[in-house]
């Protein structure tokens, strides 16, 4: 019994070092892109089919396997004369499900980003009837994330938004959205980001 005991103890002195490696890999600061399409089209100035880009950095703090905190910029670009926001804000992401080799987890995002127009004709966005020259997005994204063996690089892809958004009723008319007013669900191409992040 006793050697049981003992080889046990062995096992579990052995097991600390490697406990707390695995701890330090499951928290740290983490630095992170995003990447996506960003579509306009104004009917109200009968103007063509815009595609632009998005580009979404972030940094924030992985507390531990479940938990992530930071804060994000995010650009949004849709052409160089109209339909340009950046917006700042913070988000969390909380890993509901991961796969038996850690690799693999499913996550879902809460953010909040406060934007501001910076297009080329602000001044006459803001005239429109129904124009929201600082719009607002808060709600929930899920998304994959794959860590890549052997390194601390994470893949990531999000997909659709649900929440709230006070952005101009065109911005939800382009494709995808369900709901014209301030709550809704959005898949729209735009919702669908693809990215990296590393954890330091």
């Amino acid at each position: 019994m006793k050697k049981h005991i003992i080889k046990l103890l062995l096992i579990f002195c052995m097991a600390i070092p490697a406990m707390q490696m695995q701890a330090s890999e499951e928290k740290g600061l983490t630095v992170g892109l995003g990447l996506g399409l960003s579509y306009a089209n104004h009917d109200m100035y009968n103007t063509e089919d815009h595609v632009g880009m998005i580009a979404v950095p972030k940094v924030g703090y992985r507390l531990n396997p479940r938990w992530e905190v930071g804060g994000m910029v995010k650009y949004e670009n849709a052409s160089t004369t109209f339909d340009s926001y950046i917006g700042i804000g913070p988000y969390s992401e909380y890993t509901f499900a991961t796969a038996a080799d850690g690799n693999l987890r499913f996550f879902a995002r809460a953010q909040a980003v406060f934007s501001i127009d910076t297009s080329e004709n602000y001044n006459a966005d803001i005239d429109s009837p129904d124009s929201k020259g600082c719009p607002f997005d808060i709600g929930l994204t899920p998304g994959v994330a794959y860590r890549i063996p052997g390194s601390p690089v994470d893949l990531k892809l999000t997909y659709l938004f649900i929440g709230f958004n006070n952005n101009d009723r065109w911005y939800k008319e382009l494709g995808g959205c369900l709901g014209r007013g301030n709550w809704i669900i959005d898949a729209g191409v735009r919702r669908l980001e693809i990215g990296a992040t590393v954890q330091f």
